[in-house]
């Protein structure tokens, strides 16, 4: 969670809240249709996302189903991330970015990327790096009306994207290549 107390864990019956400052286990949430992914709301609220059959995320407050959902991501998904504005993000297989709103309705779509996106990563509040599948690193500042810039880092998809000090982001690619990328 935000205040990096509460570790949320999928695993075959659901997802399981542990505190790490007690060491106890805080909830248990028995789900039917195990999620492939999940993050924190800015509320303390987890958003399971379901990557493939659902294709779609939904949110759980204090255990419970809350009734708020996306729309169906009829391509399915690789990845998603609740953004610190409370806004999610799915990459879809349909190369678009899927916008919604902290209550699941679909806002926008981005269709910038070329290639079905494969990881995502908001290193603070208004800065979206998503990387592709084709190589290509792209991103987005959704502070100024999601105004879109790219490189190119490879053929490779991207598999992860994560910050490397002050002045550079990292990104490895599938081929086990690692990127540094000036900020």
């Amino acid at each position: 969670d935000q205040g990096q107390i509460l570790l949320a864990v999928i695993h075959d019956q659901g997802v399981l809240i542990f505190n790490l400052d007690s060491k106890q286990n805080e909830q248990s949430i028995q789900i039917s249709n195990i999620p492939d992914s999940l993050d924190w709301d800015a509320d303390g609220d987890i958003w399971v996302a379901y990557n493939s059959g659902l294709r779609k995320a939904r949110e759980y407050s204090d255990g419970e189903y809350t009734n708020f959902q996306t729309s169906t991501v009829s391509s399915g998904f690789l990845s998603f991330e609740v953004l610190l504005d409370n806004n999610m993000i799915v990459g879809g297989f349909d190369s678009k970015l899927h916008l919604f709103d902290q209550y699941g309705n679909l806002v926008s779509q981005m269709s910038e990327p070329s290639s079905y996106v494969s990881s995502l990563y908001e290193p603070h509040e208004g800065i979206l790096l998503a990387g592709s599948g084709d190589g290509v690193l792209h991103r987005y500042d959704y502070n100024n009306s999601w105004t879109h810039s790219s490189i190119t880092l490879g053929s490779d998809q991207i598999v992860s994207i994560n910050n490397y000090d002050d002045n550079h982001y990292f990104a490895i690619d599938s081929g086990n290549n690692v990127h540094f990328i000036n900020k």
